[in-house]
């Protein structure tokens, strides 16, 4: 049984998009759990560009992170680099309006402005409920047909280890090889689709732009000339903000001195590997079709492998169909460990008031559930002492089956994921010394999280909703009444 609430609050509807693979390839990937190594590497390969640049995310936000990479893009566009941004306009989360794409066309001399454009992914109305339900959450940049990162991460502070209250523990891929071109020309799908529009740039008001209207008689010249100066004065403050946010300041400088020492540093430890078969996934905008290659290329490495499945996502949402997937697959005897988020260290309460109604049943199914206690991770390797201090939740994507291949990409486990957001992502198969890599890494942060024995509870004898606040519980106590009901 099925209530409207939950279909739409999670996702449960049929999706609109068809599914497009990209071929095997030898690649060089390198795997970047370190935010303030993500960041940097990024910002060095936007550094190294010489012909065009192709970025596109969920979230893109006007902060310190969103400022030094916008003002990275924009030295390069002043070069001659072509270079576009394809932003989701999901309501909750977009921030990149329109006159901050003005700021950064009119800080480059007028000869260069057409190498920087910007479009916005589904620019629904909110009240078109289900339409701004199809979000675009793809994550990508191309530099010149020959590096690509993808992964877990948007454009914000919180995603590079700098929000000093709350950051996310995330992983991305930076893939150096043939396959950059073919996910350039995913990009070009979905920038070239109906869904993508052009940012409307705010105009300079005219006078002769207000009119009086013929009932009201206390219109007059007057009056118009008030309209005029009110709007003047909206336009010129908000075109001093985009012009702010792509100016840079002594506090870039700083953060930008911080990152890439550490970036640097990062990098020395960092590991690169050579995947003779890396392949490439992707949701493509269009009507549903049959070939849903990247869900199905994920459940096809399920079904093949005959051993272990170590899986990160910050959620973890089955419904009948998967639930009943994950059940074959323990029958199999297959070891499932899923790594996911508490309540406290989630940004999504209504997922873990599910997850945590259904976890007694997962782990007596047979499945190692932890739940990530929300600290900063072991080994710190970040900039801001804050973030060291605040909370971090799961953030990553990721997947390892049978020790041999990897999966690391922006597909959450949830139906969402499944069901409504274009997704994208990186399968190295037949490589063991990157699963292993990549399972060591998931293993560093289960040491930091909490195993759930078959009572849902935690095995060390903790609280479940430990360390949460107040307000945190009393959401989370609302939703698990539904939760319990129709799970």
């Amino acid at each position: 049984m099925k209530v409207m609430f939950f279909t739409l609050l999670l996702g449960l509807a049929t999706p609109l998009f068809s599914v497009f693979a990209g071929s095997s390839s030898a690649n060089q990937l390198q795997v970047m759990d370190d935010g303030i190594l993500a960041l940097n590497q990024r910002l060095e390969l936007i550094k190294k560009a010489k012909k065009s640049i192709e970025v596109e995310y969920f979230i893109y936000s006007i902060d310190p992170v969103g400022r030094i990479f916008t003002q990275a893009l924009l030295d390069k566009a002043r070069e001659g680099v072509k270079v576009r941004v394809l932003v989701d306009k999901s309501a909750p989360v977009f921030e990149l309006k329109p006159f901050y794409v003005l700021g950064m066309k009119n800080s480059l001399p007028e000869d260069k402005r057409e190498n920087i454009e910007v479009k916005y992914f589904n620019p629904t109305m909110i009240l078109q409920f289900y339409s701004t339900q199809f979000r675009n959450h793809r994550k990508l940049l191309v530099i010149d047909d020959e590096f690509a990162v993808t992964g877990g991460r948007n454009i914000a502070d919180e995603y590079f280890d700098l929000n000093p209250e709350y950051n996310f523990l995330d992983r991305d891929v930076l893939l150096t090889g043939p396959l950059a071109k073919e996910m350039r020309e995913t990009f070009d799908l979905f920038w070239d689709a109906k869904y993508a529009k052009d940012a409307k740039l705010p105009k300079e008001p005219k006078l002769s732009d207000f009119h009086c209207n013929h009932a009201d008689r206390s219109c007059n010249g007057a009056t118009k000339k008030q309209k005029f100066r009110m709007a003047m004065r909206r336009y010129e403050k908000n075109l001093n903000k985009g012009l702010d946010y792509v100016t840079p300041n002594a506090d870039d400088a700083v953060l930008l001195d911080g990152i890439q020492r550490e970036g640097e540093r990062l990098n020395k430890g960092s590991q690169e590997v050579t995947c003779n078969e890396t392949y490439f996934y992707t949701d493509t905008p269009g009507k549903k079709s049959r070939n849903q290659l990247l869900k199905n290329e994920i459940a096809k490495l399920i079904a093949e492998t005959n051993e272990k499945i170590v899986v990160e996502s910050p959620y973890f949402v089955l419904y009948s169909k998967t639930h009943n997937e994950m059940t074959e697959l323990l029958d199999k005897k297959v070891k499932l460990t899923v790594l996911t988020n508490s309540l406290y260290s989630t940004d999504a309460v209504y997922v873990a008031a599910v997850f945590n109604a259904m976890a007694a049943t997962y782990v007596q199914e047979g499945m190692q559930a932890y739940i990530y206690r929300g600290k900063s991770p072991i080994e710190w390797g970040g900039v801001s002492e804050e973030a060291h201090e605040g909370i971090w939740g799961i953030h990553s994507k990721s997947a390892t089956f049978d020790d041999k291949h990897t999966f690391i990409g922006t597909y959450n486990v949830d139906p969402r994921s499944r069901n409504l957001n274009f997704e994208m992502g990186i399968v190295c198969k037949n490589n063991p010394e990157l699963a292993k890599l990549v399972t060591s890494h998931i293993q560093k942060r289960i040491d930091g999280a909490v195993k759930l024995n078959n009572k849902g509870k935690p095995e060390d004898g903790s609280k479940l909703l430990f360390d949460t606040s107040f307000g945190k519980k009393a959401l989370y106590w609302g939703l698990m009444i539904p939760s319990h009901i129709f799970k």
